[in-house]
């Protein structure tokens, strides 16, 4: 009978360089945000687990990574929440499945960045005028973060005059009896 020693691995040395912040924006203007992480290979691992949660939750995420033939092996985190700290360790284990300690400890912490870009513009704007004032509608902007749209008038082609709000995709401006003779451009 064969004896199998299966040695507990060392903890994979995890620093904030072994951690890449990945941005970008669906085709329905989503933003989508996730951590890329690159594990340094441990002698005689296995595979690892990475766990993440973000910061002041007390359950944990882990995310079972398999030991590469070569190089360091790399997890790619699901879509996480723009704007918030997330905490990250990762523990070896070897091909028997025993565990290394944690690592780091405390966790690493990350912040993502927040979500700056601008939702996609509206399309499709059309103007029918009536005799108090114009209608205004368009294609409604599929984006989680949108709050409301912004319509702007002016005498020129880039309108800059801001002359109302709305969480729809219309809107109706009233002119008064001075806009009578005008032409005006909303965007």
């Amino acid at each position: 009978i064969n004896t199998i020693i299966d040695n507990r691995p060392s903890a994979p040395n995890l620093t904030m360089d072994c951690i890449s912040k990945k941005k970008q924006v669906d085709d329905n203007g989503f933003t989508l945000v996730w951590l890329e992480i690159t594990i340094p290979r441990v002698a005689g691992a296995g595979g690892y687990i990475v766990g993440y949660r973000r910061l002041g939750e007390s359950e944990w995420i882990h995310l079972p990574v398999q030991q590469p033939t070569i190089g360091n092996p790399t997890v790619r985190t699901p879509n996480l929440a723009p704007g918030e700290t997330y905490e990250i360790h990762a523990c070896a284990l070897s091909k028997l499945g025993v565990a290394s300690d944690w690592a780091p400890d405390p966790p690493l912490q990350v912040t993502l960045d927040a979500d700056s870009d601008a939702p996609p513009t509206p399309t499709g704007l059309t103007a029918a005028p009536t005799t108090t004032g114009v209608l205004l509608e368009w294609n409604p902007v599929d984006a989680r973060d949108l709050d409301h749209y912004k319509i702007y008038k002016g005498t020129t082609s880039n309108p800059t005059e801001l002359v109302g709000e709305t969480k729809r995709p219309f809107f109706f401006w009233k002119k008064k009896s001075t806009d009578d003779y005008t032409t005006y451009y909303f965007a």
